[in-house]
């Protein structure tokens, strides 16, 4: 009863509640003899466990317990067994939420193959896992395979469904996400504001799948130049965060980073300056200075000072932020062509090396042939900077 109980409040986002259940529940379970460390309803508490840890933005701790926990579901029960899947499922949400999106992608695919195996490919768990291998193509940079096989299981959920089911709306909210970043801007629009509208009348406007998409519609408002309506949806996501989550929630912090760039594009350097230092920090000391969404973070601080005219500064941010991104993702990733455009112009304007605009213009080449006529290929032909927003996915 406790156990089904703590499942509820996860799934209302009452993650506090449900941790306190499921940790009392694990530590029974765990304990007595007739069940054990392997038995299956203390993996199954450990997987709950888990769970509500990365709602509380406690992702390391939620990544220590799902890898043992998988690796006692393959010995015990094999690696096709559908709990196995379920625990292989939950350690690449984890490895994702670390930053980790390389072995979350390597880890998606092979349980999509599993799955599909198994259950066949319109199972709602097979379903379930081409979103998830959807969003990790995007994280690792392949936009157009993400955006093709999100398509097709949007419409295989919906035709399977309906169109106001969770699994429905868990694709359309992340290929809204993947179309703006290939920069099909008004369709990824419509395409977030009409999933809003479908959480908020199915789940309600405090849910957290409905204050993330609020926060994603936020980014595509201020993509199109709506910058005031952008940090307003902005400011409301923080506030209720903060209240819900707490100040040094990734969640929290994630709209803050995205308000601090509507208001850079505004051109409001001062309030962006304070809340963009200040993320940057946070970031960096919550979940690793190496982390994705730290460096990010750090590009966009580097924006902030050679907006304010510090351009120095602004080269030493984005010479650290080049190199650690390049460390983590491939050199045409398009996060990481960004961070080497922002490089060279700071490079170019503080005549630091001599090749600086002939790398602009190699950027802006990748660019073109890696998304097509994309604003960021445009911004980059202008010389204009590129700063990123974060999207932090479900937990």
């Amino acid at each position: 009863m406790r156990f089904e109980l703590a499942n509820t409040l996860r799934a209302q986002g009452r993650y506090r509640e449900a941790f306190e259940l499921d940790e009392d529940v694990h530590e029974r379970f765990r304990r007595k003899e007739v069940f054990g460390e392997d038995h299956a309803y203390t993996l199954m508490a450990a997987g709950g466990l888990a769970g509500d840890l990365r709602g509380l933005g406690k992702y390391r701790e939620a990544l220590e317990r799902d890898e043992p926990t998988l690796v006692r579901w393959q010995r015990a029960y094999g690696d096709e067994y559908s709990r196995t899947l379920m625990a292989q499922h939950n350690l690449a949400i984890s490895l994702r939420l670390v930053g980790d999106f390389r072995r979350a992608a390597r880890l998606q695919e092979d349980m999509l193959q599993r799955r599909t195996k198994v259950s066949g490919p319109e199972h709602y768990w097979t379903l379930h896992s081409t979103i998830d291998w959807g969003r990790d193509l995007r994280e690792i940079g392949q936009f157009v395979r993400s955006r093709d096989l999100l398509t097709d299981t949007m419409r295989a959920c919906a035709a399977k469904f309906g169109d106001d089911h969770q699994l429905t709306l868990h694709t359309a909210k992340s290929l809204a996400v993947t179309l703006r970043r290939l920069g099909a801007l008004d369709t990824s629009r419509d395409l977030t504001n009409e999933t809003l509208q479908r959480y908020v009348k199915t789940r309600g406007e405090q849910h957290p799948d409905a204050v993330l998409c609020n926060l994603e519609l936020a980014c595509v408002l201020s993509a199109v130049g709506r910058h005031d309506e952008a940090r307003a949806r902005a400011e409301a996501v923080l506030t209720h965060s903060k209240s819900v989550n707490g100040e040094e929630h990734p969640v929290t912090l994630a709209a803050a980073n995205d308000m601090a760039i509507f208001l850079m594009r505004a051109g409001d350097y001062d309030q962006a300056g304070a809340i963009v230092q200040d993320t940057a920090e946070r970031f960096g000391e919550i979940l690793g200075e190496h982390h994705p969404y730290a460096l990010v973070c750090q590009m966009n601080l580097g924006n902030l000072w050679y907006a304010i005219g510090d351009l120095n500064r602004a080269r030493q941010v984005d010479e650290t932020s080049y190199e650690q991104l390049r460390a983590l993702f491939d050199e045409e990733h398009p996060t990481v062509l960004a961070a080497e455009a922002n490089l060279a112009i700071s490079q170019s304007d503080t005549q630091v090396g001599h090749d600086a605009l002939e790398k602009l213009d190699k950027v802006a080449q990748t660019f073109r042939r890696v998304l097509g006529e994309h604003p960021n290929t445009e911004a980059v032909r202008r010389g204009e900077r590129i700063n990123s927003d974060i999207e932090p996915p479900p937990t």
